[in-house]
């Protein structure tokens, strides 16, 4: 997926910025990767390894959906792949079992949606409901949910305006393919992006919320003209 790891960035920056609480203070702490004492932040961990627990779920199950879909080569490459990852997500799935369990069904929804042709809504939904539930790894807010539902949907939608050429040409499902044109493709992912703004702006407001508001609604904006518009600027 190209807006993987976009959409990964926000979600470690949305999540550790977001949950800031003001009481909290560096600490000079020992850093393997440095190997040297470095000012840290208190108090993150929970958040650190939530987000490295998702990145290697989402990025174990993108691997398991391309050994299906790629050729001979690529195959070989991804089952490598899957072979570095697994251990690593065993381990996520013991520690966040739930989740895992919500993604790898909303995986098995998106293939048999995309298997049936299914609208450009239904397809978008388990990847959408899926990052609305990692959102929410805390407490469980409709607004919140809601927020990382439609930024989930956005996600989708604009890996598939991106990969309309190569899905053209493999025949692969592609939901935006034969029925949309840019404009009401471009219009589509507006409607995403902007419930999902409206949703953070139903959130509790915090002294980075402009910073993240500013990242939803430019980041977006440059994703998508570099894919309709090709806009690399």
């Amino acid at each position: 997926m190209v807006n993987f790891f976009i959409f990964y960035y926000f979600f470690f920056f949305f999540l550790f910025f977001y949950f800031e609480k003001d009481n909290d203070k560096c600490a000079e702490k020992y850093c393997p990767y440095k190997a040297k004492k470095c000012n840290c932040i208190e108090n993150r961990e929970e958040v650190f390894f939530y987000c490295a627990s998702v990145l290697i779920v989402l990025a174990y199950e993108k691997i398991i959906d391309n050994i299906r879909d790629e050729n001979v080569f690529k195959k070989v490459i991804y089952l490598f792949l899957k072979l570095i990852f697994r251990r690593k997500y065993l381990k996520a799935c013991t520690n966040y079992p739930s989740l895992c369990d919500e993604i790898r069904e909303n995986m098995k929804l998106q293939e048999e949606y995309e298997a049936e042709n299914a609208s450009v809504d239904k397809a978008a939904h388990p990847t959408a409901d899926s990052l609305g539930n990692i959102f929410t790894f805390r407490h469980h807010q409709d607004a919140l949910y809601h927020f990382g539902y439609m930024l989930g949907r956005w996600v989708y939608l604009i890996d598939a305006a991106d990969d309309r050429k190569k899905d053209m040409a493999s025949g692969s499902f592609n939901p935006l393919l034969n029925r949309y044109d840019d404009t009401e493709i471009e219009s589509v992912l507006n409607f995403s992006i902007g419930e999902a703004a409206d949703a953070f702006g139903e959130l509790p407001q915090g002294k980075y919320s402009a910073l993240i508001e500013n990242i939803i609604m430019e980041g977006t904006n440059t994703a998508q003209c570099r894919v309709l518009k090709g806009d690399t600027k």
